[in-house]
């Protein structure tokens, strides 16, 4: 509600940074609750095409690369992605530039490039180093899927341990639901993937909680929890992962 009103202020007055990262928030926040098409249409009036340099815009090009990621559009999440990450590179934004490379290794997790997924991830994590909030970027969920899915499991291990530490300072419950998710497939128990998808319920952030069904399917051969994670990838209208859960 606060963003919705800010954004109609920020419009009326001409006020073009407010309006990229209120946008940008906006749509950053219906992704988060699994509302993809959503976070395209948030973020999409503020990106005006024959402006792609101003750096006012990478907020909303970020969000844009990791929303259309999600949905499949992969040459949109690379251009969105690029052009967020170069223009935030350019005033040294290194918080901008890690919102933009964790959209580029969604992207490339989406579209089947693990290795380059790792390596933008990884990139992501220490762009995002001095963030004392876990959750700042959700990036971790994505980093830990890719880690898992290469076998790098003692890496895997030590992400969960590290997000599990902070967030007992913070108390952020979405990266305590995502550390116990990994512990859960590393530790070869269920139980805390269970929790996992318990947390994440309580967070509407249904995206993650077909995740965690995901691995449950993956890792635990569970054929109901297949099916859960295809119905609200299919639902959220997430292609790539409705695919692994079939």
């Amino acid at each position: 509600e606060l963003l919705g009103r800010a954004i109609v202020s920020f419009r009326r007055g001409g006020f073009e940074g407010g309006l990229a990262f209120t946008g940008a928030l906006a749509s950053e926040y219906a992704f988060r609750g699994g509302r993809f098409a959503q976070a395209v249409l948030l973020a999409q009036p503020d990106i005006h095409h024959d402006r792609q340099g101003s750096v006012n815009l990478g907020p909303a090009q970020a969000a844009l690369s990791r929303a259309s990621a999600v949905l499949g559009r992969h040459e949109d999440a690379f251009r969105f992605g690029e052009i967020a990450q170069r223009n935030a590179a350019a005033i040294g934004m290194e918080t901008l530039e890690g919102w933009a490379v964790a959209g580029l290794g969604l992207a490339h997790l989406a579209s089947g490039n693990l290795e380059s997924a790792s390596e933008a991830l990884r990139r992501a994590a220490h762009l995002s180093r001095s963030y004392q909030e876990p959750s700042a970027l959700w990036y971790e969920s994505d980093l830990a899927d890719v880690l898992l899915l290469t076998g790098e499991l003692d890496r895997a291990a030590e992400l969960g341990r590290s997000l599990a530490k902070r967030c007992e300072r913070s108390g952020t419950r979405y990266g305590a639901a995502v550390a116990s998710r990994i512990q859960g497939v590393v530790g070869e128990d269920r139980a805390p993937i269970d929790k996992s998808i318990e947390m994440l319920s309580h967070l509407d952030a249904r995206f993650e909680v077909a995740r965690s069904r995901l691995a449950l399917a993956e890792y635990f051969e569970d054929a109901d929890a297949a099916l859960a994670a295809a119905t609200v990838f299919e639902r959220c209208g997430a292609p790539a992962w409705a695919e692994r859960a079939w």
